[in-house]
C-alpha cells in the first residue's frame, strides 16, 4: 500500500512542470509565491535594469534558469557585459537588499536571420558570470503545442513591466515599479491593424481595450504570463517599440530550441 502510493506521489510531482519550492527566501515569485497567488510586491523572477544613457526607461528581464534571463532586443542599449541585473527588486529606496547578477554575456536569439522580422522578433539572452542562488527557483519557459487558438481561450493573463518613463517631463510611474495589470487576448486582426510589425505566427495579440494597447510608455521588456486552472505559465516577452506608447508580445514557444542550444540544455522547455 505505501509502496503504491510513494509510486502515486512521484508520477504526480513529475507531471507537473510548475512546482516552485514551498520556501522561497531568496528570490520571490510574482507569478506563485508559497503555492498561492502573489500580490504585486511579490515580484516575478524578473530583473530590472536602467537605461543608463537617457535615464527614462527601464527594462526586465525574465528569468530562464539560474545563470540566464531573457528580454526583448529593443533593451539591448540599456546595458553591456559587465552590467548589474536586480532581481526581487521594487525601487532604489528600499530597504533590504536585492539579488545582484553580473552580466557575463549578452547573445541575441533570432529565428528569423535575413528576414524583415529578425529585428522586431530578436530577443536577448542574458548570461551571469554567477547563479543568482542555489536555493531559488527558475520559471521554466513553457511551451504551448500551438495546437489551440489562443484567441479561443479568452484567459485572463497577466502582463507586466518595469517602468520609469516620462512624458513631457511628468513621470508616468515611479522609477523602478511595478506596472501590473490583467490583459485578454484579442482576434489578430485588432492587432494587425494596430502594430505595423505584428506577425500573428510570431506575436500573441492580446491588450486591454480594441486597439491591441496592452503595452503602454516603461513597458520596455516585461513579459505576459498566461493564468492556467492551476498555475502560470511563461507565454510571451514584451516587444516595447521606442518613441510610442504601444508595441506587441513576442511568443517565447518558437525560441525554445534555440534557447536550449544557446544555453547547452540549461534552459529546458516544457510542453503542456
Amino acid at each position: 500500500m505505501w509502496f503504491l502510493l510513494v509510486l502515486l506521489f512521484l508520477g504526480v510531482a513529475h507531471s507537473t512542470p510548475l512546482s516552485p519550492s514551498l520556501n522561497l527566501t531568496d528570490v520571490r515569485s510574482n507569478l506563485i509565491f508559497n503555492s498561492r497567488q502573489a500580490t504585486d510586491h511579490q515580484f516575478p523572477f524578473m530583473g530590472f535594469f536602467e537605461n543608463y544613457q537617457a535615464h527614462e526607461n527601464s527594462c526586465g528581464a525574465v528569468l530562464v534558469s539560474h545563470y540566464h534571463a531573457v528580454t526583448h532586443n529593443t533593451c539591448r542599449s540599456f546595458i553591456d557585459v559587465g552590467g548589474k541585473i536586480y532581481f526581487d527588486f521594487i525601487a532604489r529606496t528600499q530597504s533590504y537588499q536585492a539579488h545582484v547578477v553580473t552580466v557575463k554575456s549578452i547573445q541575441t536569439v533570432s529565428i528569423n536571420e535575413g528576414t524583415h522580422l529578425a529585428g522586431p522578433y530578436d530577443l536577448l539572452l542574458f548570461t551571469f558570470e554567477e547563479p543568482l542562488t542555489e536555493r531559488s527557483w527558475a520559471l521554466p519557459i513553457v511551451r504551448n503545442d500551438d495546437l489551440h487558438s489562443d484567441n479561443k481561450w479568452g484567459a485572463l493573463s497577466v502582463g507586466y513591466g518595469f517602468s520609469a518613463a516620462f512624458d513631457n517631463g511628468l513621470q508616468l510611474y515611479p522609477p523602478g515599479t511595478l506596472n501590473y495589470r490583467s490583459v485578454k487576448y484579442f482576434d489578430d486582426s485588432v492587432c494587425r491593424g494596430e502594430w505595423i510589425d505584428y506577425h500573428s505566427n510570431m506575436a500573441l495579440c492580446a491588450g486591454l481595450r480594441k486597439g491591441g494597447d496592452a503595452l503602454q510608455i516603461g513597458d520596455s521588456g516585461g513579459a505576459l504570463v498566461q493564468r492556467t486552472t492551476t498555475s502560470y505559465v511563461f507565454r510571451a516577452v514584451a516587444a516595447y517599440t521606442p518613441s510610442s506608447d504601444s508595441g506587441f508580445y513576442v511568443r517565447m514557444s518558437a525560441y525554445c530550441d534555440k534557447l536550449q542550444e544557446l544555453t547547452g540544455g540549461v534552459v529546458v522547455c516544457l510542453v503542456w
